[in-house]
């Protein structure tokens, strides 16, 4: 499997990992619990920054490749590009319905609203990342060439997940250690 491949792989892990927590958040909510706006704030920070501004370009060159170079394999899948636009505007919906409801009224009327927009975010993108998994990235490692990794590879603007990065590394401390203390619960106890 090419290494670029690998790469969006382990990505998609952490973007996994952050959607359950957005969707275990969201079933609070709808169970009447008190929404935690700062956690779903950095939440929704995180994907507008990763995912939108970095993750997804770097899906779409690696599409752009398999068009050109097999037009009918990615002609059999969904229009990609236009997927991850969607969902752009679909997590900056969901940011905004965040931020509003977090200075808005309290009532049960708009935490519902909060709970199915949530719902309807994590919903999407499960069903993006899934046919990412199952459809696209085999199309793409079966039919790019060595040298169209190369290109790629070359290509592509290295630009880290702000969750491990440095700079950032206060900004999304906590997003991280919920990851790693879900990841640690997964472990079996000795």
């Amino acid at each position: 499997m090419p290494d670029t491949i690998i790469f969006l792989q382990l990505e998609h892990g952490t973007i996994a990992r952050l959607l359950a927590l957005v969707q275990k958040l969201g079933e609070r909510i709808e169970a009447g619990e008190e929404p935690d706006f700062d956690l779903l704030t950095m939440l929704m920070e995180y994907f507008q920054d990763y995912p939108d501004a970095c993750h997804h370009p770097k899906e779409d060159l690696v599409f752009r490749a398999l068009k050109q170079r097999h037009p009918e394999a990615a002609g059999k899948l969904d229009d990609l590009l236009g997927d991850h636009r969607e969902l752009e505007a679909l997590t900056d919906r969901t940011a905004g319905l965040v931020s509003r409801s977090s200075r808005e009224d309290k009532s049960g009327a708009s935490r519902k609203l909060l709970a199915e927009g949530l719902t309807q975010f994590t919903r999407e993108y499960w069903r993006h990342l899934r046919a990412e998994e199952e459809h696209f990235f085999p199309a793409a490692s079966r039919h790019l060439t060595r040298e169209d990794w190369d290109i790629i590879d070359f290509t592509l603007f290295d630009r880290s997940d702000p969750m491990y990065h440095e700079s950032t590394e206060s900004r999304f401390k906590k997003l991280r250690d919920l990851i790693w203390d879900a990841a640690s619960d997964d472990q079996p106890r000795t």
